[in-house]
């Protein structure tokens, strides 16, 4: 077999003709002869030994003389020296093969979806010189970047088909020329009229200049790398149609860097991708009434067939900015330095007194914690918080007693730390013995005190209602009960409510909100206030307990309200009614006319108070058809939209869970309706232009509810339109890369369920 080869390969001569000349006959000692089949295989089998990296991250690729080598890592640098190791071992084979590697011809490409690393330079060798490094790379025919974008191959692509076309015409004109003078050529019967319809059809290259996302085979236009001169005009006319429609054939709604591309011996071939052509040019070309357009819509995925319910979704408000749940008593400017000094001397003197003094000193420590910024580290320093627990058992000094509630009260009051320290020290029952009726002014002090506590954590809650804290609390309470003492207590059973995880126990709610419905017919507002947050609390803290608020005649009160009143607590209560699964309990509130109330809330001057209105009328868009129906009536979409487009970040949060509820739950007229409003396809994908990740995640999802919902209403041609010229889908095909992996998988799976199908207008004649 070798000694064959040789002589296949020996004794090899060639000339050169041209025309019906030809050079004289050269010996050829070097190479393959050139179409023979043998080749090849022969060269194949001489770069079969070519050293084949041992990493499994790393590949050698090689067709014919064109070799590939890549290697591949989380770190760069770890990457490049493979890569470098690789080029060494592969230039030691060529130097012992007598080959010569061009490193002028090589390049060198960094691969990745994290564009911060696309500016990275990489520096490799081959035989010491310097490969250079180009940001795109073109293997077999396609152009690659840096980010896998085809962007720089559309763009090439298109610029030859471009200069082929203008070559077509500028032969047509000439053609043209020749006919006005009445000069005969080729085939008489080719009018000047049949001319002039091809070279019309040369302006279908205003679409392929306009629109940049366009994939077409490299040799399209075959014939115009031939001599047209020698070619009949019908023949050249058939040619011309032929090529419109190639080009003109599919036109699609978006080109994503995720097109699977597929190669065969020329090029790389992807569906011709174009946007429609505007009204104007398919008017010039007749298209109206010379062709049928057929729309073939092929889907890729056969995913998300479950019910529109999957998508909506009834939330709990988060609510940051909660009620107060600690109170100070007689706040006071803070105390300057030589009093600072002087109460530092009383707490250091404080364990050797008298009752007698000690009942003096407590007053200056009650004032002292009273302050603004009261001096809890010297209390801490000095050990104060036992002496205070024993005052609270000297029954026969009231005085001692109510100072000592006071002054652990606003120890209370002041951080987990220092409530703690109060609870280790064992003040919890000492106060719940002073919570008799018997006890009058420190009964209602040892309630504010425990307040404070049961208001620092779900643990110390439960601890205090263990210790009988509910019960005492419950018995104070009277039609007699002075208004302010009935605020402590209001304030007071609202902390009991207070804390989801765990939340308060069953019988506790069951026992307290019957004496919220009291406080709720007071003529106090505070009273009323506090009472309303132990009702946002019971709502919040689990949904077993909005059947109990409901079914008791709280409600009637509660709607009979002034809502500027006590619009924090209320707007709650609303919200978390209707995050309930039981869509009754939402259509109560419907049926009471608190809608039209909450309207002017949209666009109150506080944030919070805007956020939580939206955020009620999100879980109202989760509701019935018939609610989202009496949501659309009442005018409330438009301003919601504009809170959308100008608020702050948690204020567009929650007016995106609207149009996603209402677009994912409603029926197709809810659904249209949304869809047809003024910019509201634009200004949603704008919306991703804010560097907010969570905001992102939800503009995504809302995104992906209105393609589907368009979808469902016939309306998926134009939203994608609408989406793509608003330069939407750029931005959502941008967010794959982006550096939060949430963001970059549900803009992935818009791209992939949405935009990655194979849409065609095919025009028959």
């Amino acid at each position: 077999m070798t000694l064959w080869i040789a002589k296949f390969l020996s004794g090899r001569r060639g000339k050169v003709c041209v025309g019906n000349e030809s050079s004289r006959s050269r010996l050829l000692p070097n190479g393959v002869p050139q179409g023979s089949p043998l080749s090849p295989t022969l060269f194949n089998l001489f770069l079969n030994d070519l050293p084949v990296p041992m990493d499994n991250n790393d590949i050698l690729l090689s067709y014919a003389d064109d070799i590939v080598v890549a290697s591949r890592d989380v770190n760069v640098e770890y990457a490049k020296e493979r890569l470098q190791r690789i080029l060494d071992n592969l230039y030691g084979w060529l130097y012992e093969n007598r080959l010569h590697a061009c490193s002028e011809k090589s390049a060198v490409t960094l691969f990745t979806k994290n564009r911060k690393m696309g500016t990275k330079t990489i520096e490799v060798t081959l035989n010491g010189v310097p490969i250079p490094q180009k940001k795109t790379q073109k293997i077999l025919g396609v152009t690659f970047d840096t980010f896998l974008c085809f962007s720089p191959h559309v763009e090439s692509i298109v610029s030859t088909c471009i200069k082929k076309i203008n070559f077509v015409k500028a032969f047509l004109w000439t053609v043209e020329e020749l006919v006005r003078q009445g000069i005969k050529i080729l085939t008489p019967s080719i009018t000047l009229t049949k001319l002039k319809q091809f070279t019309l059809r040369i302006h279908l290259r205003k679409s392929c200049n306009q629109h940049r996302h366009a994939c077409l085979r490299s040799a399209a236009l075959p014939h115009c790398n031939s001599g047209l001169n020698a070619m009949p005009i019908a023949a050249l006319g058939t040619l011309l149609e032929n090529d419109y429609m190639r080009i003109g054939t599919a036109l699609r709604l978006g080109l994503t860097s995720g097109n699977n591309i597929v190669a065969d011996d020329n090029a790389f071939l992807t569906p011709f991708i174009f946007r429609k052509l505007d009204s104007q040019i398919q008017k010039r070309l007749g298209l109206q009434n010379r062709f049928n357009r057929i729309c073939l819509l092929k889907e890729t995925l056969d995913l998300r067939r479950r019910r529109n319910e999957a998508f909506v979704e009834l939330r709990k408000s988060k609510q940051e900015n909660k009620f107060s749940k600690k109170r100070n008593m007689n706040d006071t400017p803070s105390s300057n330095a030589e009093e600072i000094h002087s109460m530092d001397g009383i707490l250091a003197n404080l364990p050797n007194c008298s009752l007698d003094e000690l009942e003096q000193h407590l007053e200056t420590i009650r004032l002292k914690l009273s302050i603004i910024n009261p001096p809890l580290d010297l209390i801490m320093k000095h050990n104060v918080i036992p002496i205070l627990v024993r005052c609270l058992t000297e029954f026969q000094r009231p005085n001692l007693q109510f100072r000592a509630t006071w002054a652990i009260t606003n120890i209370a009051s002041s951080d987990f730390e220092h409530t703690k320290a109060v609870v280790d020290c064992q003040a919890v029952p000492h106060l719940i013995n002073l919570v008799r009726p018997e006890y009058g002014t420190i009964a209602t002090q040892a309630v504010w005190a425990l307040g404070n506590i049961t208001g620092d954590c779900a643990q110390f809650r439960d601890l205090c209602i263990h210790g009988g804290y509910m019960d005492a609390l419950l018995s104070l309470i009277t039609t007699d009960t002075q208004i302010d003492s009935l605020r402590t207590y209001s304030w007071a059973l609202s902390n009991l409510c207070r804390y989801k995880d765990p939340p308060p126990m069953k019988e506790v709610i069951l026992r307290v909100l019957p004496y919220v419905r009291g406080m709720l017919c007071s003529n106090d507002i505070l009273t009323i206030v506090d009472g309303l947050w132990a009702l946002t609390y019971a709502s919040d803290a689990s949904e077993e307990y909005i059947p109990i608020i409901i079914n008791i005649p709280i409600l009637k009160n509660i709607f009979c309200m002034d809502l500027n009143e006590f619009y924090p607590p209320l707007i709650r209560i609303f919200g978390n009614i209707s995050s309930h699964k039981d869509h009754s309990y939402t259509q109560a509130i419907l049926d009471n006319g608190m809608l039209p109330l909450l309207i002017p809330l949209i666009n109150s001057p506080t944030v919070n108070f805007r956020k939580e209105t939206i955020w009620f009328m999100s879980n109202l868009a989760a509701g019935t058809q018939s609610q989202i129906q009496s949501f659309i009536d009442a005018q409330i979409l438009p301003l919601i939209f504009s809170r959308l487009i100008t608020d702050k970040t948690v204020v567009k949060t929650e007016a995106c869970w609207v149009f996603r509820n209402i677009l994912s739950g409603g029926t197709v007229d809810h659904m249209t309706y949304v869809l047809k409003m003024d910019d509201f396809v634009p200004q949603l994908c704008q919306l991703l232009l804010i560097g907010d990740f969570a905001l992102q995640v939800d503009i995504l999802k809302c995104i992906y509810a209105m393609m589907c919902a368009a979808h469902k209403t016939g309306l998926f041609e134009q939203v994608a339109i609408e989406v793509e010229t608003c330069d939407g889908l750029t931005l959502i095909e941008d967010l794959q890369y982006s550096d939060s992996i949430r963001v970059a998988n549900f803009a992935a799976a818009i791209i992939k369920k949405h935009f990655s199908v194979n849409l065609y207008y095919i025009f028959l004649v």
